[in-house]
Parts: structure tokens; C-alpha cells; sequence
């Protein structure tokens, strides 16, 4: 198993960022734990989603729910501001429109 680990730690960043791209963002995101050099690998993937879901809860009361918006909109241009690639925008087909 240690010689697979190895082998996996070798590959190219490039190569490393390009696999981040083809699993879904939020388990990107978690590989930042894995080790110092995976640290920041995630800010440079190109499969970005920010589901507010994943933040405000429904089920909760509006002076929650406002605070869960606040910390969700803060992740997200926290985020946009360390990106280090270019930003497209793609609105979901599932996402709800809200006036």
C-alpha cells in the first residue's frame, strides 16, 4: 500500500489538479487535509460548485438562515478571491431563482 501512496504523491501537480477536476467539488475541497503539498490543490480545479444548500438549512429559523447565507456568500468570495485559474459562470439547471 505505501509503494501505491508514493507513486500517487509523485504525480505533477498539473496532473493531480486535472484529477481534483473529475470528482465532485466539495470532495475536492476535503483532499486539502490530506497533506501540506494537497493543501491548496483544490482552489486550482475547474469543476466548481457552490450549492447554497450545502449551507442554509431549510428547516431552520430566518435569523439562522441569514447568518448560514452570510458565511455561504463569505466562503464563496473568499474562494473567488484565491482562485488561481480563470472564472466562468454556469447557473445549475436545478438552482432555485429567487427575487
Amino acid at each position: 500500500m505505501a509503494v501505491a501512496a508514493d507513486l500517487f504523491m509523485s504525480l505533477d501537480e498539473s496532473l493531480l489538479i486535472f484529477i481534483l477536476s473529475l470528482i465532485p467539488f466539495k470532495e475536492a475541497a476535503r483532499t486539502s487535509i490530506l497533506s501540506k503539498r494537497w493543501r491548496n490543490l483544490w482552489k486550482s480545479t475547474t469543476n466548481i460548485e457552490f450549492n447554497e444548500l450545502h449551507f442554509v438549512k431549510p428547516d431552520q429559523p430566518d435569523k439562522f438562515r441569514e447568518t448560514q447565507k452570510r458565511v455561504f456568500i463569505d466562503f464563496v468570495n473568499d474562494w473567488l478571491h484565491n482562485f488561481e485559474g480563470s472564472v466562468s459562470f454556469h447557473q445549475s439547471p436545478t438552482a432555485s431563482t429567487r427575487s
